[in-house]
């Protein structure tokens, strides 16, 4: 039976890229249910990740709550085990994560404007970024839209949450929990979705907290979130561990949880002399005006409902659809008539599907659509009409055990499709969101959809698809993705940074294009410089032509290139087109500026033929070449001292040593290799997960010690060490326009051998000396850095290349001439 309902959440998974739901068997008997519970509970964090999916699972699945997570972030700022995609293309495939783990548990999902700007020790660290009425006015809007009767937070609003961001995400609950009930803050949500007073707020707390919590149950409000459901076949442990697993970015993926689960909740604002999360009842439609004949009709349905043939209930359900639209004006109808239009069309396999043959569309232009209605099952559904835009098409046709196409084409819209959040500039700390009725959403609206009207004795019922694009993988089976509209030319560079004058991009006609132009721009202080435009002749659709410039006679140390391509002169392109594909979530396509660092300093190296062992969403090796290397991938499993005597040096990625099992047994060989003349540099590592404590040839430990601030001032312990000197002078200056941080899980203690040559430290704290540690060992030498190079390098970081470019020339004395440079 088991197998059979993972597999169903498998399922549920796929379909959910086609934002269709899809119930079976006793799952609509679930949802039936569910339509007799009015309850709203909201859970709030912080982070992607964030969320007790247990909690959610129980209360949505379990309890037929209606379920929301508010996510202050969308996880920008965090790190990526699966790509190199960093920033905002990082928080895209976070925010499809948590879509996918919402698809499993059943939950909602909900954002701030706020930007992940990484790690925070303090809430007033994170207020100095997160402007605090800004980031209340977006929660008390989701309050406001949600209505939730009960609200969760995640952490505490102390220091005891770990994370600035999250003691903030307790402290923002907090306050828009009354701000919300008061008409006079935040008008602009009020207005729009009235005020509203949630019931309680309560604390998740854990033993992460309270290691004697299991004794003090008195206290708390619990709960056995981790109970078994008879009528599912599946306990919500089970179905939590796989939305768990959907946060595939952040490495969150885990083994199937089973057996009961106890979980704890103080009661932080709200009536305490109830003790019960939801204050021992649930909402019934016979609390609300005009709600008691839902109830007998809500009743009646259940008790006749006959899981072996739904289809019998669709006519008490349709009456049931138009007694709850035709009650008072009420909260819960807009959810519950949704939540039953989905029933009545699982009752009776009733599919709707909304294609085009591509997943992008050219704006302003003609493209074809298919639209599908399929019903597999005896009921009559009365197909009316579609509507597509401002165009009804007629159908009036019965549906049962039939199938109808319909192939049509019209005119996309004159706008591009991006992520709303990311359309326009924004600052680091905050999305710049112009459409303000998107704020709190996941995702854009559609960019075009499809009504179907059905046609029944108490009036019409109406669907919406959005246009989709679908395919069969030979591999995956069939698959959907989102449909973009974009420019019909768009540009991209093929590096984030170059160390290079002859610079490389790609021009792609997204349809067939002739007579394109394409040029450089810049700006320096006498203002907008251009090369000279380029011409190719034709560009069929879907094909890249690259593309290259020489940059000559330039003064600036720092340039910020941008490409502009064109057809006709009054309409030029500025956009690159990035697709962010990972198999667990649907394809992302992103359409930035086209835009590329250009460093015109030569970086000095003496060290240039490497051997890199990879981490996760490691950049570095690109970095290498460009400062003239040559890199190869090394696999850890294979490598020898002997092997590595071909290499000028040998580097370890990020996090290799929390990800890469052959590690444990690389290591060794890899203080052989630096004792009989070898380098070796190992970057970040956290300190939890590690596959072997031996990371280096003398003992060192790793901490959770970190610099976040950026701009935090260095102290250079060693002044006169070859690293801060040879072969490109360091200077204080060289740790200037740094980005996010400095550094992570920085040594916190290590052998005497070791040399620390920076210390630096976050306001109010003592210095950190470990986050550059060298020894000399035998003929060789080894270097351990917790420095964020990983962040700074792509970046186009001056000064971080500077010193990267030392720490890899450290014991190679060669004479500074053209050939230790990369340029």
């Amino acid at each position: 039976m088991k197998s059979i309902i993972f597999s169903f959440i498998a399922l549920f998974q796929i379909q959910a890229f086609c934002q269709q739901p899809s119930y079976q068997g006793t799952e609509i008997q679930k949802q039936i249910e569910r339509i007799g519970v009015l309850n709203n509970v909201l859970y709030f964090a912080a982070h992607p990740d964030d969320e007790n999916t247990r909690f959610i699972a129980y209360m949505s699945k379990g309890l037929n709550v209606n379920t929301a997570y508010f996510s202050l972030t969308r996880g920008d700022g965090g790190q990526n085990l699966i790509g190199d995609e960093k920033g905002a293309l990082l928080g895209i495939i976070r925010t499809q994560e948590l879509l996918q783990a919402r698809s499993v548990d059943g939950g909602t999902q909900y954002f701030s404007r706020a930007i992940d700007f990484g790690y925070s020790k303090s809430p007033e660290e994170t207020f100095k970024h997160w402007e605090k009425d800004s980031l209340l006015a977006d929660a008390v809007l989701v309050i406001r839209k949600f209505k939730p009767d009960v609200i969760v937070t995640r952490f505490p609003p102390d220091s005891r949450a770990g994370h600035g961001h999250h003691t903030v995400s307790a402290i923002i609950a907090a306050e828009a929990f009354d701000a919300a009930a008061d008409p006079n803050r935040f008008p602009e949500s009020a207005k729009k979705y009235g005020t509203w007073e949630t019931q309680k707020l309560y604390w998740n707390e854990s033993s992460w907290w309270n290691k004697d919590i299991a004794n003090h149950k008195d206290e708390y409000v619990t709960l056995n979130i981790g109970a078994y459901d008879s009528q599912l076949g599946v306990s919500y442990s089970e179905i939590a561990s796989v939305s768990r697993s959907q946060h595939q970015s952040q490495g969150f993926g885990m083994s199937i949880q089973r057996g009961d689960r106890i979980e704890y909740f103080k009661l932080i604002k709200g009536d305490s002399t109830q003790k019960d999360v939801l204050q021992n009842k649930f909402r019934a439609w016979s609390d609300l005006e005009g709600g008691k004949k839902i109830e007998k009709k809500w009743n009646a349905i259940r008790s006749k409902f006959d899981p072996l043939n739904p289809q019998k209930s669709i006519e008490d359900l349709v009456n049931l659809y138009f007694d709850i639209k035709e009650m008072p004006q009420n909260n819960y109808q807009d959810q519950k008539e949704y939540e039953l239009k989905n029933i009545i069309a699982a009752c009776g396999g009733l599919w709707l599907d909304f294609r085009t043959n591509s997943p992008l569309l050219i704006k302003n232009e003609e493209f074809t659509y298919h639209t599908y209605a399929i019903s597999q099952s005896n009921y009559p559904y009365e197909l009316q009409s579609i509507q597509i835009s401002d165009r009804i098409q007629t159908v009036n046709k019965t549906l049962n055990n039939s199938y109808l196409e319909i192939t049509d084409s019209m005119m996309t819209s004159s706008q591009t499709t991006t992520p709303y959040w990311l359309e326009n500039t924004s600052s680091a700390d905050w999305f710049n969101v112009t459409h303000r009725n998107l704020i709190s959403q996941p995702e854009n609206n559609p960019s075009v959809q499809a009504t179907f009207t059905f046609k029944t004795s108490r009036g019409t019922i109406e669907y919406k698809r959005p246009l989709l694009y679908k395919w069969t993988d030979r591999v995956r089976g069939e698959l959907y993705r989102p449909v973009n509209i974009v420019e019909p030319i768009t540009v991209k560079f093929d590096k984030k940074v170059s160390l290079h004058n002859k610079i490389h991009l790609h021009v792609r006609g997204n349809r067939d294009t002739k007579n394109v132009k394409v040029q450089l721009q810049w700006e320096t202080s006498s203002g907008i410089q251009k090369s000279e435009a380029q011409s190719i002749p034709q560009l069929k659709a879907n094909q890249s032509i690259p593309i290259s410039f020489t940059l000559d006679q330039i003064d600036s140390e720092i340039l910020q290139l941008k490409a502009v391509v064109w057809e006709t002169p009054q309409s030029p392109f500025k956009n690159s087109l990035i697709e962010i594909e990972y198999p667990h979530i649907p394809t992302q396509v992103v359409l930035p500026e086209a835009q590329m660092r250009f460093i015109n300093t030569p970086i000095k190296v003496t060290r240039k033929n490497w051997g890199y062992i990879k981490g996760s969403g490691d950049e570095i090796p690109s970095a290498l070449k460009e400062i003239g290397c040559t890199v190869t991938v090394l696999d850890p499993e294979n490598i020898s001292a002997e092997s590595l005597k071909h290499y000028d040096g040998v580097i370890i990625g990020i996090r290799a040593f929390n990800k890469v099992k052959a590690m444990k047994s690389a290591s060794p060989i890899l203080n052989t290799y630096v004792y009989n003349g070898g380098f070796v540099l190992v970057q970040y590592n956290t300190n939890r997960g590690l596959v072997t404590e031996e990371l280096g040839p003398y003992p060192f430990r790793l901490s959770r010690t970190r610099v976040t601030e950026e701009d935090a001032s260095p102290k250079l312990l060693q002044r006169d060490h070859p690293i801060l000197k040879y072969p490109n002078p360091i200077n204080e200056s060289d740790f200037d326009h740094w980005v996010q941080e400095r550094g992570l899980y920085f040594a916190g203690s290590w052998d005497e051998h070791y040399t620390p040559i920076i210390g630096w430290n976050d306001t109010n704290e003592d210095m950190a000396k470990g986050s550059l540690l060298v020894t000399d060992y035998g003929k060789g030498q080894y270097v351990f850095t917790g420095i964020s190079f990983f962040r700074q390098l792509p970046a186009g970081v001056l000064g971080a290349y500077k010193l990267f470019g030392n720490i890899i020339s450290y014991g190679k004395d060669v004479s500074q001439d053209e050939n230790s440079t990369n340029q």
